[in-house]
């Protein structure tokens, strides 16, 4: 009796993950499968992560619309507090994979914006007409 007869969860999913069009037909799947071709839990956490962070900044984009206090500089604080929270939400514990260190050089960058917007507003006090 082999693993597909036992109704495993493996018994249920095809062979080889081109006959659900995840890969092309010669076999050739990305370096982000398992060995049986599934996409990884890493590859599955960065889509989680790009996922969630479109409905967060499209949630405070309707949010801010209805409020009627849309602006560039508060859209793009409340946008960027949504990234950070869901970076320290989905941190790996082990080895993080080779997109978390462009996440965080995209979150790094994001702070120095966050501080240009911040101080901005403290500057345009000073300013002579």
């Amino acid at each position: 009796m082999t693993d597909r007869d036992e109704g495993t969860l493996d018994a249920r999913l095809p062979e080889h993950p081109s006959e659900l069009g995840l890969v092309n037909q010669d076999g050739a799947g990305s370096d982000e499968t398992s060995s049986r071709g599934w996409p990884t839990e890493q590859s599955k956490l960065f889509q989680t992560i790009v996922g969630a962070q479109a409905v967060w900044m499209l949630l405070m984009l309707v949010l801010l619309i209805g409020i009627d206090m849309l602006s560039p500089d508060l859209y793009f604080i409340v946008s960027f507090h949504g990234l950070v929270g869901l970076r320290l939400l989905f941190a790996p514990t082990d080895q993080p994979p080779d997109w978390w260190r462009k996440l965080d050089m995209l979150v790094y960058i994001g702070f120095i914006i966050l501080a240009a917007v911040i101080f901005q507003g403290p500057l345009q006090l000073f300013e002579w007409q």
